[in-house]
């Protein structure tokens, strides 16, 4: 889990941003971008994905579809006791089941937490990819992080908030969209500052 920022001096609220999608789609490059321009702005992100320690330990490539299903739920505990402490909480967790995820966004609405989940999807085979965006790169590779996400392809969201081709697009395009989306929805505002008029002469 890592955290950053020093506060929230907009006034904005928390909330938790759940990034979906098959494996290789660069949902923890994503979020890491993400945060980093969120930290630039000041403020309070928490990422939680599977190479980090947090709330509840990774899981096993052993582990069976209800191990799975409860590490999806609790990583959702954790990341609604975050957000609901002000931190934006980016999960590039695995949790591949729709169905725990939609728990996990009932719970949140019945608080008044805001939740959104940003699903990315893959192209057709023999679609052109990108080569550029090193970090991208690596996940068209192969490289993800966890063992469940080899294994376990994130089930199609039912409901979603934002749809994104990451893959077909460099990173900066698709950050830029999560962000719009989180200023849309009343999470972050806009930072633009009202400068005082001249003094009359």
């Amino acid at each position: 889990m890592s955290t950053g920022g020093d506060g929230l001096r907009c006034g904005c609220a928390g909330a938790t941003v759940w990034f979906t999608g098959p494996p290789s789609s660069g949902a923890a490059t994503l979020a890491t971008a993400l945060a980093d321009r969120l930290r630039a702005l000041h403020h309070r992100v928490v990422i939680l994905d599977d190479d980090t320690p947090y709330a509840t330990p990774p899981i096993a490539p052993s582990s069976t579809g209800e191990d799975r299903s409860r590490h999806g739920l609790r990583t959702g505990l954790a990341a609604e006791a975050l957000a609901r402490n002000g931190l934006i909480t980016l999960v590039a967790a695995a949790a591949p089941s729709a169905r725990d995820r939609a728990a996990v966004r009932r719970r949140h609405t019945a608080g008044g937490t805001p939740y959104l989940e940003v699903h990315l999807t893959t192209p057709q085979p023999g679609r052109a990819r990108r080569t550029d965006e090193g970090l991208y790169a690596r996940h068209w590779a192969g490289w993800i992080a966890g063992p469940t996400a080899r294994h376990d392809p994130d089930q199609a969201p039912a409901e979603v908030d934002l749809c994104l081709e990451a893959r077909n697009q460099p990173l900066g395009p698709s950050v830029a969209a999560v962000h719009a989306l989180l200023t849309e929805r009343g999470v972050v505002r806009s930072r633009r500052i009202d400068r005082p008029s001249a003094a009359p002469i």
